[in-house]
């Protein structure tokens, strides 16, 4: 997952607020909660999707069966991911690599 998600507000009523007399403090703070999560629902939903449109763009040698664990040899699924008409997102991982031929115009971006 290349994102995390928002937890969810929960509001206390620890602190005196002003407030109209057509609402309680308790209901104030009930509708201040739900409206922050109501926020935080769109934010996540939008976050949700965030995967699914860099998944055009970008590549993982995971996705193409990298482990990164030092051992295995990673060498084919890292060239399948290079040979990918898409940019490489790499993360810090010990990749265990022979000979690679990295393609013109090719953009790879190293996180971490």
């Amino acid at each position: 997952m290349w994102y995390n998600k928002i937890p969810r507000f929960r509001p206390v009523p620890v602190l005196p607020t002003v407030y109209s007399d057509a609402l309680s403090y308790e209901e104030q703070i009930g509708k201040l909660g739900a409206k922050c999560n109501e926020i935080i629902d769109e934010v996540n939903k939008i976050a949700e999707s965030i995967p699914v449109i860099a998944d055009d763009f970008f590549a993982t040698p995971e996705q193409y069966g990298a482990i990164g664990d030092g051992t295995t040899d990673d060498t084919t699924a890292i060239q399948n991911c290079l040979n990918s008409d898409k940019n490489i997102v790499v993360f810090s991982k010990d990749y265990k690599i022979g000979e690679i031929l990295i393609p013109d115009n090719k953009t790879i971006i190293g996180i971490n």
